[in-house]
């Protein structure tokens, strides 16, 4: 049981070895957002457009971090140093 929720802990905030600051951040970033709209669903105080909002943000940052993900930014050596 320890094992698994080992893994799990390095899936959200590890990237290989060595802890990845951006994954950590951005997974803390959907517990709390997604503990807000929980509490507000359950005292019935959500609107369409929160919910919406929620959907889309995380949705976009999902997308964008597997695009940007793809690319290496790391930039061109320059050799002439």
């Amino acid at each position: 049981m320890l094992k698994v929720i080992n893994n799990i802990f390095k899936g959200l905030f590890y990237r290989g070895d060595t802890l990845s600051h951006t994954k950590f951040w951005s997974n803390i970033g959907y517990a709390v957002f997604t503990w807000a709209i929980i509490t507000k669903v359950i005292n019935n105080n959500v609107s369409d457009d929160l919910f919406l909002i929620y959907i889309s943000v995380t949705a976009l940052h999902t997308t964008a971090s597997n695009l940007l993900s793809k690319y290496n930014f790391k930039g061109k050596q320059d050799d002439s140093a």
